[in-house]
């Protein structure tokens, strides 16, 4: 039997085009993308970038939800 922990976080490994080796771009820009999708409660959702590669090709993030 599988037990779950259970997590208000989720990860996500995004590829970029183009590449962005600065965390801060990437963050707003995944900001601003929330908010034209979905509005402003969504665009408030706490993003963390915990990755970026030297090439800046790839990117991973940590959302915490409400």
């Amino acid at each position: 039997m599988m037990h779950q922990i259970k997590s208000n976080q989720h990860y996500i490994r995004f590829s970029l085009d183009p590449p962005c080796e600065d965390a801060m771009i990437v963050r707003k820009a995944l900001q601003d993308a929330l908010l034209q999708s979905f509005g402003l409660t969504s665009a408030n959702l706490y993003i963390d970038v915990l990755w970026l590669s030297g090439d800046g090709r790839q990117t991973a993030i940590r959302l915490a939800d409400r």
